[in-house]
């Protein structure tokens, strides 16, 4: 019997598998979980996860997750900001969580020998579980805080 796994990295390397892969494509396990079992804490990653999983399991489907869509992960990378997970000696990061309703403002200033960075990220819960997210002040506005960044950044 060939394993999920098996089957994906032959799809991908373009070996026929034993059949098609089938997974669910789930981009915010919080708003899909969430209408299965209203009762889970959307914030609860792991926990979210898990039911993916067993969901998936219970179809018969190829286990398959999107660990980038936990709302602790950098996601900021990816939506036009600076990544505020990693710290060194040049790249000293201080991040402060304001809630105002629905909304999380994560706000960042990051210090480096040749200046301070600043951003704000936003995940605004639009009902349980289902989130909307994005770089809400860019880091970036000028050549010399770009130098900055290519410079320090882990």
């Amino acid at each position: 019997m060939v394993t999920s796994r098996e089957r994906f990295l032959n799809a991908i390397s373009g070996i026929t598998p034993d059949r098609i892969p089938v997974t669910l494509f789930i981009a915010d396990q919080g708003h899909f979980i969430s209408q299965v079992y209203p009762d889970i804490d959307p914030w609860d990653f792991p926990a979210l996860q898990l039911k993916v999983i067993e969901i998936q399991k219970q179809l018969g489907l190829d286990v398959f997750l999107r660990m980038l869509y936990d709302l602790t992960d950098p996601l900021h990378i990816h939506m036009g900001g600076l990544d505020i997970t990693h710290q060194s000696d040049n790249w000293e990061i201080k991040t402060e969580d304001c809630k105002t309703g629905n909304t999380i403002v994560k706000k960042s200033v990051i210090r480096t020998p040749d200046g301070t960075l600043e951003q704000e990220f936003s995940i605004n819960e639009i009902r349980k579980g289902t989130f909307m997210y994005g770089c809400t002040k860019k880091p970036i506005n000028n050549i010399k805080e770009l130098e900055i960044a290519i410079k320090y950044e882990p």
